[in-house]
């Protein structure tokens, strides 16, 4: 498993640790511009691409590429048990998500900020709510 910067060439860090093959499962869980057509290129034939993330844009896509390599396009929203596992993670230090966190706001901020992160025009890419 390897998380990957957004900030560096994603698509050749995945061919150099894949050794050309491409990943698994990409999750997609960022909302930016052309990360759905990147992810067509990472992900390996008969892979899976599951996207958390909410784009605000309309993808055009050439869904000849879904079909013919077997790739699996999933969407998922809700959370059900493995954000308990993820948290656990978390907590032991297994899973390194502090360099994610693009800004930080009090709970009491949260509708508002939960407002701006559905604008089209939001630059957050993960915020962190806490109880100070």
């Amino acid at each position: 498993d390897e998380v990957i910067d957004g900030h560096e060439d994603v698509v050749s860090r995945v061919a150099a640790l894949t050794e050309g093959v491409g990943a698994d499962r990409i999750v997609i869980a960022a909302g930016v511009p052309g990360v759905l057509e990147q992810s067509l290129q990472m992900v390996r034939n008969g892979g899976n691409i599951v996207r958390v993330a909410l784009i605000h844009q309309i993808a055009q896509l050439d869904l000849i590429p879904i079909v013919a390599r077997q790739i699996s396009l999933l969407g998922s929203y809700m959370f059900t048990d493995e954000i308990n596992k993820v948290m656990a993670l978390v907590a032991k230090k297994q899973v390194l998500v502090d360099d994610l966190i693009s800004s930080e706001h009090p709970l009491s901020e949260g509708v508002e900020v939960f407002k701006d992160l559905v604008k089209p025009d939001c630059k957050d890419i993960k915020v962190l709510l806490t109880n100070n």
